[in-house]
């Protein structure tokens, strides 16, 4: 569902980070933010010549330009060849993970990257969600707790991903069955390799 509204903290001119960014680099970003098509997982796909249409005199050059910018300031993760854009710190700043609804339709919203780079970033960014401070209250008729659920949200994400990261207790998560080697995981099964003969002399390099 296209979005009617994004969150940008006011915060947000407080921190250094971004004050580093100059004017058009965070006039872009906040552009992102507000994509109606950014979706809860923070995938954007990238599309140059629809963004450029909405300045006079913006060139697709000058977007490719800048959003390396917010690439090597590491706001958004870029995978060219896939053609697909992941806002970094999403999940956290738009308050996702706070919210045990929004953060399963996460699940689902990371099933659309392709990219096994963004795919790699999201996983490094689930770890750093602050979730301890969510509340651990049982929920009624013994439902999981917020935090209960959100874990399991995490644990999914992270499954949908590539990792394999089994349900925490109280999550009310199933575990998954096997299904083989998840589609982009960080790290594939590398084959065997063949026995080494011990009479056989080591080779230079």
């Amino acid at each position: 569902m296209a979005r009617d509204f994004g969150h940008i903290h006011t915060r947000i001119w407080e921190d250094p980070d971004f004050q580093r960014l100059d004017a058009p680099h965070q006039r872009l970003f906040l552009f992102l933010l507000t994509q109606r098509n950014l979706n809860h997982a923070g995938l954007l796909p990238i599309t140059l010549r629809r963004w450029a249409s909405k300045a006079p005199g913006l060139t697709t050059d000058q977007l490719r330009d800048q959003l390396a910018v917010l690439a090597d300031h590491r706001f958004v993760v870029i995978d060219e060849d896939a053609e697909e854009l992941l806002v970094r710190t999403f999940l956290r700043n738009d308050n996702i993970w706070r919210q045990p609804n929004v953060m399963a339709a996460a699940v689902t919203a990371a099933g659309e990257i392709t990219s096994l780079v963004l795919r790699r970033a999201l996983l490094t960014e689930l770890d750093r969600l602050p979730v301890a401070e969510l509340s651990d209250a049982p929920g009624k008729n013994g439902a999981p707790s917020v935090r209960g659920k959100v874990r399991g949200s995490i644990a999914d994400l992270k499954r949908q991903l590539g990792g394999d990261a089994p349900p925490p207790p109280g999550s009310g998560a199933q575990p998954h069955p096997a299904e083989g080697d998840a589609e982009g995981s960080p790290t594939p099964p590398q084959a065997p390799k063949p026995p080494t003969d011990p009479t056989r002399e080591p080779q230079p390099n």
